[in-house]
Order: C-alpha cells, then sequence, then structure tokens
C-alpha cells in the first residue's frame, strides 16, 4: 500500500512540474488600466509608430458588439461604442477574453503603440491613454 502512495505522489509532481513548464512557457498577460488624458497633438515619434484601429469586427469573434479592433502579437483588442475595451488573446481561431475595461463613449479613433505597449483613444478633442 506503501508502494502505491509513492508511486501516485511521483504522478502528482511529475504532473505539477510539466503543468508548470507548460504554463511558464505562455507569455504572461500585464492588465491595463486608464493611465492619463491628454489634448493633441502626441509627443514626437509616437504618431509614426502606431498601428491604426480597423473597423468592424475580428473574424471568428461572433459573440461580443465590436466596432473597431487592433490585433497585435496574439492580443486583440475591441472597442464597443458603448463604452466597453475587451481584450482578448488569440490562440488560432480561439479568443480568450482577458480582461474588459470601461472607456468613454463614441471614440471615433484607437491606435495601439508595440513600442511602449500602450493603447490610444480619440474623444471629443482629447486622448485617452491606456497602458
Amino acid at each position: 500500500m506503501e508502494r502505491i502512495f509513492q508511486i501516485v505522489a511521483v504522478f502528482i509532481l511529475l504532473t505539477l512540474f510539466i503543468h508548470r513548464w507548460v504554463k511558464g512557457r505562455e507569455v504572461h498577460y500585464r492588465p491595463y488600466d486608464f493611465i492619463r488624458r491628454i489634448r493633441p497633438p502626441l509627443p514626437e515619434g509616437v504618431e509614426e509608430r502606431l498601428i491604426a484601429a480597423t473597423p468592424g469586427a475580428p473574424e471568428g469573434l461572433t459573440e461580443a458588439r465590436v466596432d473597431m479592433f487592433i490585433a497585435h502579437d496574439g492580443l486583440v483588442f475591441c472597442y464597443g461604442a458603448e463604452g466597453r475595451l475587451t481584450i482578448y488573446r488569440q490562440d488560432g481561431d480561439r479568443y480568450r477574453q482577458r480582461q474588459e475595461l470601461p472607456v468613454p463613449l463614441d471614440s471615433i479613433a484607437m491606435a495601439f503603440d508595440p513600442a511602449d505597449e500602450k493603447l490610444y483613444l480619440e474623444v471629443s478633442g482629447f486622448i485617452f491613454i491606456y497602458g
């Protein structure tokens, strides 16, 4: 009986080790939050490296109301005009929701800065920065 417990204990430890090893390879997600609000223009150099949003919803994401989105490095930022920003991790054809943020209503533009990993929303003459 003691031998069976030893085998089960070794099996559990190996399973935990393999799970931790596989989980460790996944890029860690850092949650986004509101940083500040500024008036245009953006600082020098930022505007050239921005990735602009695409109108509509990403292909394969049907359960959410999305007005524009940005896909970058496995993350998909989806903006809804009702004031919701939802961030998904894309794994092939699957989308896993990582975070949902309240954002200003009726944004006219959205862009992502890959160098600083900041998200910019333009609303009513202001630029809201999330990072």
